[in-house]
């Protein structure tokens, strides 16, 4: 239940929205995230952008998201960016990648241990030590940014919340790999 808080608390999309994505309504969701000021609204709605083809639509409601406060969403927002830029066909440069890592570690920084998982993906091939200035000068960056948009919005600026569960999810992932479906805590979908 503790994990299943956090993720409530930094706006991650549960897995029934994210498998019914496709039916959730985009005026609602604009709605949502322009008048309720809705974090985990922008995030289902540049999600949806995103798989609609709407590319511009799904890096600004993912950009809203991020400001305010959603880790999930400054996950997507960093893979999106530079996806859109290398094209959906086309292979990452390293310059790209280290930028994506960047815009991860940044959601690591601030408590969420899982992404990990996607930092490693994206280093795969990359020099890390030839990239590790230029990651550390774009992680304060985002950080220096987030910070002064939170505050130019009224919101709280980003504070590290480390997601719980850490040492069982390590165990889940050095496990051998198991098609059985393990749930660790339930959670409700607050946009259907």
């Amino acid at each position: 239940m503790e994990e299943a808080a956090w993720l409530d608390r930094h706006h991650y999309p549960t897995v029934q929205e994210l498998a019914g994505l496709s039916e959730l309504s985009v005026d609602d969701l604009l709605r949502g995230m322009r008048d309720d000021r809705d974090p985990k609204a922008a995030v289902l709605l540049g999600l949806r952008k995103a798989k609609d083809g709407d590319d511009s639509g799904a890096l600004a409601a993912l950009s809203v998201s991020t400001s305010r406060g959603s880790l999930y969403g400054r996950e997507q927002l960093a893979i999106a960016v530079v996806e859109r830029t290398a094209g959906r066909a086309g292979t990452l440069s390293a310059d790209q990648r280290a930028s994506i890592i960047s815009g991860l570690e940044v959601a690591e920084m601030l408590g969420d241990h899982r992404a990990a998982p996607l930092i490693n993906r994206y280093a795969i091939g990359l020099d890390r030590q030839a990239y590790a200035d230029a990651i550390q000068l774009q992680k304060t960056e985002y950080l220096r940014q987030a910070k002064a948009e939170a505050e130019s919005l009224g919101y709280p600026e980003p504070k590290q919340d480390l997601r719980p569960n850490a040492a069982l999810w390590k165990q889940i992932d050095e496990a051998p790999a198991s098609a059985r479906m393990i749930r660790i805590y339930p959670r409700r979908p607050s946009h259907q």
